[in-house]
C-alpha cells in the first residue's frame, strides 16, 4: 500500500512549506539568533501546515548543525527524529488526551531532563479541545517552564483557547493558500508522480480544496487514482461531483435576463449530475459577492483603468488577487454582471440565497430551495432591472463583440407596450387613489372602509412587487387599533414573508398611499381563516404561478 500524497510529499525543511512565508521567516530569525520563545501557538484553517511546521520545528530546536534556521537532516538528532525514535519529542491529540490525568502526566514528565536530545519539545494538536480542568493544569508549565522544555500548541479553533493561554505563547495565524501557489504545488507534484492531468484541471483541483493543501493533495491523489489516460476539466468535475464556474456564470445570467424556465433547466442539471446543491448554493453565494466587490472595485473608474487592473499582469492592482481563481474571459463576463446591477439589487440578491440556504434543511428535495431563491430573486429584479444606463443585465453579461441590441430594444418595447396598454388603467387607479383620500382625511379611519378599499391597497403592492402581492392578496384585515392595522394569515411561512422588514415596508406605504395616513402593521395567523367564496386576486395570482411553474391543474 502505497502512501497518500499529503503524506508522502509533506514538507521536511522550512523551505518547502507553501503559502506561510511571514511565519517561516519569524521562526528561522528565532532560531538563527538564538531567541526563540518557550510555547508557540500555531492557528488557522485545516491543511495549511500547523502540524508540518510544528515538526520541522522541532527538529531545528534539537539540530547539531542548523545553517540559517534550516535544520540539516544529516546530524544524529535529526536522523532520530526522521526515524521516529526521539523519546525527547512527544505529539500529543488532545482529542483524544483531553483530560486532566493527561495533562498531568504530561507535566509530571516534564521535569525529567531530555534522554538524548538538546530540548524536550511537546506538541499538542488541536489544543481547543482540552478540559477547562486541563487548561488550568497547563496554564502554571506554560508560565514558567524548565529550561529543557519547549510547547507547541496547535489549533483551528482560536476563540475556544483562554486568553491566559494565549497570552503566554508567541502566536502565528497560518492563512489559507492562494489558487496561484496551490496549482504550482499540484503542478509539481503531478510531474513527480507522472500523472498527466491539464493546467484547468489542477486548477479546478485547488479552487475545490478552499485554501487547504492536504485536502487539494488528498483530491490529487483521488483524481490520479481514476485511471493512466490524462485528465481534463471534465473528468475532475465528475468525480468531485463540484458545479464549475461556468455553470455558476450561466445560472446568474439567466437569472438576470429574467428568464425562470431556463434558470429551473440549469437546477435540473445540477441534480441529474449529482452535484450537491448545498455546495452550488455557497458558491452562487461566493460569485454574488464577488460581483459585488467588483462593482464596488470599479467605481468612479473607466472600464479601462478597471479592466487593466484585474486583466494586465503588469499593471495588476490589488483587487486583482480576489479573482485570482477566473479567467481573462470569466473576468470579463464578471465584469459585464456587475455594472449591469444596482447596489440594492445585489442586496437583495444576496439575502435571497443567503436565507435559501440557511432553510436547505427545512425542505423535503433540496432543490426546490434553489427554485424558490432562482423564483424570488428574478422577481426582486423585476421593475428594477435597467441600471443608470438603461442597459440590461441581460445585454451586458454578453461578451462585448457579440453584444447586440436585440434584448435590449425587444425588452424596452415591450416595456413601452405594457405602458400604453396600462395608462388609462393607472390615471383611473390614481384617480380613485385621490378620491379615498380626500374622504377619509375629513372621517376617521375604519377596519370596514380599508376592507372597502383592500383592492386598492392590493394594486399598489403589485405595483412594487409581485410576489409580495400575492401574499397581501392571501392574507384579510381584522382590527383596527390606535393606527396599527392587524391582518390575518393562514400559514406560517406567509406571516414571515410579510413581517420581512422590506416588505412591511412597502404594505405601508401602500397603505399611506390609498389612504393618506401612517398606519403600521402587525400579522397574526389565524388556521381557520376562509378569504370568501370566491377566491381572491392574490391568491389567483399565486395558484396561476404555480400551475405555470410546475404544471397541473385545478381540482375542485
Amino acid at each position: 500500500m502505497s502512501l497518500v500524497l499529503y503524506r508522502k510529499y509533506r514538507p521536511q525543511l522550512f523551505f518547502e512549506v507553501v503559502g506561510q512565508d511571514h511565519i517561516i521567516g519569524s521562526l528561522k530569525g528565532g532560531l538563527t539568533s538564538g531567541k526563540f520563545s518557550h510555547a508557540y501557538l500555531f492557528t488557522g484553517p485545516r491543511g495549511t501546515g500547523k502540524t508540518t511546521v510544528a515538526r520541522i520545528l522541532a527538529r531545528a530546536f534539537n539540530c547539531e548543525n542548523l545553517a540559517n534556521g534550516e535544520p540539516c537532516g544529516k546530524c544524529g538528532s535529526c536522523r532520530m527524529v526522521a526515524r521516529g525514535e526521539a523519546m525527547d519529542i512527544a505529539e500529543i491529540d488532545a482529542a483524544s488526551n483531553r483530560g486532566i490525568d493527561e495533562i498531568r502526566a504530561l507535566r509530571d514528565g516534564i521535569r525529567f531532563v531530555p534522554a538524548s536530545l538538546k530540548y524536550k519539545v511537546f506538541i499538542i494538536d488541536e489544543v481547543h479541545m482540552l478540559t477547562k480542568e486541563s487548561f488550568n493544569a497547563l496554564l502554571k508549565t506554560l508560565e514558567e517552564p524548565p529550561a529543557h522544555a519547549l510547547f507547541i500548541l496547535a489549533t483551528t479553533e482560536i476563540h475556544k483557547v483562554p486568553l491566559t493561554i494565549i497570552s503566554r505563547c508567541q502566536r502565528f495565524d497560518f492563512q489559507r493558500l492562494g489558487i496561484d501557489r496551490l496549482t504550482e504545488r499540484l503542478k509539481k507534484i503531478a510531474k513527480a508522480e507522472k500523472a498527466k492531468i491539464s493546467e484547468e484541471a489542477l486548477r479546478f483541483i485547488g479552487l475545490a480544496s478552499d485554501g487547504c493543501m492536504r485536502d487539494a493533495e488528498s483530491l490529487l491523489g483521488q483524481i490520479i487514482a481514476s485511471g493512466d489516460k490524462k485528465i481534463e476539466l471534465e473528468d475532475v468535475q465528475k468525480i468531485l461531483a463540484v458545479a464549475d464556474s461556468k455553470m455558476i456564470f450561466d445560472f446568474f445570467g439567466v437569472i438576470f435576463s429574467g428568464d425562470r424556465y431556463a434558470s429551473f433547466l440549469i437546477i435540473n442539471d445540477l441534480v441529474d449530475r449529482g452535484i450537491d446543491i448545498q455546495h452550488f448554493m455557497q458558491d452562487a453565494i461566493s460569485h454574488l459577492r464577488k460581483l459585488v466587490f467588483m462593482a464596488v472595485c470599479s467605481s468612479g473608474k473607466t472600464d479601462s483603468v478597471f479592466c487593466d487592473n484585474v486583466l494586465n499582469a503588469e499593471k495588476a492592482g490589488k483587487e486583482a488577487r480576489f479573482f485570482d481563481e477566473w479567467t481573462d474571459t470569466q473576468k470579463k463576463m464578471a465584469y459585464s454582471q456587475a455594472i449591469g446591477l444596482k447596489t440594492e439589487n445585489f442586496i437583495g440578491i444576496l439575502n435571497i440565497f443567503v436565507k435559501a440556504l440557511d432553510d436547505l434543511r427545512k425542505f423535503p428535495l433540496p432543490q426546490m430551495a434553489l427554485e424558490l431563491a432562482a423564483l424570488e430573486a428574478i422577481e426582486e429584479l423585476e421593475g428594477n432591472f435597467l441600471a443608470d444606463d438603461s442597459k440590461t443585465v441581460a445585454d451586458k453579461a454578453m461578451p462585448l463583440k457579440e453584444k447586440g441590441q436585440s434584448i435590449k430594444n425587444n425588452r424596452i418595447n415591450a416595456v413601452d407596450k405594457e405602458n400604453k396598454i396600462n395608462a388609462n388603467k393607472d390615471v383611473s387607479s390614481n384617480e380613485a387613489v385621490l378620491e379615498i383620500k380626500e374622504k377619509t382625511s375629513h372621517s376617521e379611519l375604519t377596519i370596514d372602509s380599508i376592507k372597502n378599499h383592500w383592492d386598492d391597497v392590493l394594486k399598489e403592492v403589485k405595483s412594487h412587487n409581485n410576489s409580495l402581492f400575492a401574499f397581501v392578496g392571501a392574507s384579510l384585515p381584522r382590527e383596527l387599533e390606535n393606527n396599527i392595522l392587524i391582518v390575518a394569515v393562514k400559514y406560517n411561512f406567509h406571516k414571515e414573508r410579510l413581517e420581512e422588514m422590506k416588505n412591511r415596508l412597502i404594505i405601508e406605504e401602500a397603505l399611506e398611499k390609498v389612504f393618506g395616513k401612517k398606519i403600521k402593521l402587525k400579522f397574526v395567523l389565524d388556521q381557520n381563516l376562509t378569504l370568501s367564496q370566491k377566491i381572491s386576486e392574490g391568491a389567483k395570482d399565486l395558484v396561476s404561478s404555480a400551475l405555470k411553474i410546475f404544471g397541473g391543474k385545478i381540482v375542485e
